[in-house]
């Protein structure tokens, strides 16, 4: 049963990982595939969070990308068509993976019914459909969760063999996203209150595991940065470092409701009576108070992002899986309400298939189709061009001084750019006689730097499709002519 679950979600997940041609978030690019090319092909682009000055981010994320970006290159594979998809494709194989467990974790709680069902659930879903497969490094932090959340010992009776299994997956899945670390210490806390062998628990699994955990990622780390390099503690002096640097909120803050009043609702969307019908019935809280936990911490900082409560999201699907279980019931015994089996089953499948095919082919779509026409901090880099050609981007670097963060992002490329186009590129190109052979920037721009370009002879050679919903509607590429 297993395997035909594993080869239809991996069908499902190589189709996600091809069908989805839009943009998302920078990260996809920038914190993942960009670092792996330029690992293995010796170019690519590292922004700020992994300059000296930083060094925020840690390599074990991107070291899953190097790895098969090397095997391509000792086969002589790497072509830019097959680099461009191969990351992709690997997160479709890991996405796999998390659904086989969400099936093997919801027939542990409820059994293969609603297993089945919730499986159904989390494959139909649009965000999920429409994130899992991006290389962000939180689709694999979801998808070690739900491992972990698999193993993990809920009874006291469980086999310590298990525990230290589901101890090593959450470890993990922290070395993969810092940020994970809060909910992974709320659960041990109670594991260790209810263990029935505490000295046991904590001097023979947990400090084991968290030991070979941070050996594994000090020492990835420093063969990559190539000096010894503490990346969690870099990163919460960032973020919650103080003085004048805002942290993660320098790229937009929400109120602190966001995400129970805007985010959750957006990603689980039509499937939410479902939800709320199955933690209902279920009459089994716990499980719904470890999906609320995740935005619950996450709240804490300004900055929020749908992604960043991705992890939670299996959690909601096993329960609308459970409500689906009980209209199913009804149907099948032909009771009055029976009827909302097959209506629920009917507005899950449109109103996500509709979602899916807008936001996966449409919306934000114009970075993605720009690079693959060429075969900006928001477009794929040289992950997608895989060709060595020199190229500048408007970098959003925070002001640091030695390691610590000592200002907002105010004197960056990006700010200068914004408050002034027309007297950035100016005052940019001014000594500069080897202009640029093509020029891109989003249509809002275009009157205020149509002088420059005309001075300069560039002509539009392309425009793309962007959003119907944004300031910024196309990508446009110009050329300069001869």
């Amino acid at each position: 049963m297993s395997w035909a679950i594993a080869v239809v979600c991996g069908i499902v997940r190589v189709a996600g990982a091809l069908f989805v041609k839009t943009y998302f978030n920078p990260d996809e690019y920038w914190q993942g595939p960009e670092v792996a090319h330029r690992v293995v092909f010796g170019y690519g682009y590292l922004t700020w969070e992994w300059q000296p000055f930083a060094r925020i981010r840690g390599f074990a994320h991107p070291a899953i990308f190097a790895i098969f970006f090397k095997i391509l290159q000792l086969l002589s594979l790497d072509t830019p068509a097959i680099i461009r998809v191969t990351p992709r494709l690997v997160q479709a194989a890991i996405a796999t993976i998390g659904d086989v467990f969400l099936y093997k974790l919801a027939n542990r709680w409820f059994g293969s019914r609603v297993a089945t069902l919730s499986l159904f659930c989390q494959l139909v879903n649009w965000f999920y459909f429409y994130c899992i497969v991006r290389t962000f490094s939180n689709s694999v932090e979801t998808i070690l969760t739900l491992i972990a959340l698999f193993y993990w010992p809920y009874l006291p009776d469980d086999g310590r063999g298990k525990r230290a299994t589901a101890l090593a997956y959450a470890a993990l899945s922290i070395i993969m996203r810092p940020t994970s670390g809060p909910f992974w210490a709320l659960l041990g806390l109670h594991l260790l209150l209810r263990s029935r062998d505490r000295s046991r628990l904590v001097f023979m699994e947990v400090v084991p595991v968290g030991i070979a955990a941070l050996a594994a990622s000090f020492a990835i780390d420093r063969i990559f940065y190539g000096s010894w390099t503490f990346v969690m503690a870099n990163f919460a002096r960032f973020n919650f470092g103080g003085g004048a640097c805002p942290g993660a909120a320098m790229y937009g803050s929400h109120p602190w409701h966001w995400y129970v009043s805007e985010g959750l609702p957006a990603m689980i969307g039509s499937m939410i009576p479902l939800v709320l019908l199955g933690v209902f019935m279920s009459r089994r809280f716990a499980p719904a108070l470890l999906f609320l936990s995740i935005p619950a911490i996450m709240s804490v900082s300004p900055h929020k992002e749908f992604r960043f409560v991705l992890p939670g999201m299996p959690i909601a699907f096993i329960y609308a899986g459970y409500g689906l279980a009980i209209l199913q019931a009804s149907y099948m015994s032909r009771k009055r309400w029976g009827w909302l089996y097959p209506f629920s089953i009917a507005v899950v499948l449109v109103s996500n298939a509709g979602a899916v095919a807008y936001f996966g082919r449409w919306h934000q779509r114009a970075p993605v189709q720009l690079m693959d026409y060429l075969e900006c901090h928001a477009t794929p880099y040289y992950s997608h061009l895989h060709v060595p050609v020199p190229m500048r981007i408007l970098e959003c670097a925070p002001e640091f001084n030695g390691p610590r963060c000592v200002g907002d992002r105010s004197k960056s490329d990006s700010q200068s750019f914004l408050r002034d186009p027309e007297a950035f590129v100016l005052r940019y190109y001014a000594n500069i006689t080897d202009l640029p052979s093509h020029i891109v920037l989003f249509d809002v721009y275009r009157n205020q730097l149509q002088g420059f370009l005309d001075t300069h002879s560039y002509r539009l050679e392309a425009s793309f499709f962007h959003s119907h919903f944004e300031q910024e509607t196309a990508l446009l590429l110009y050329r300069r002519q001869p």
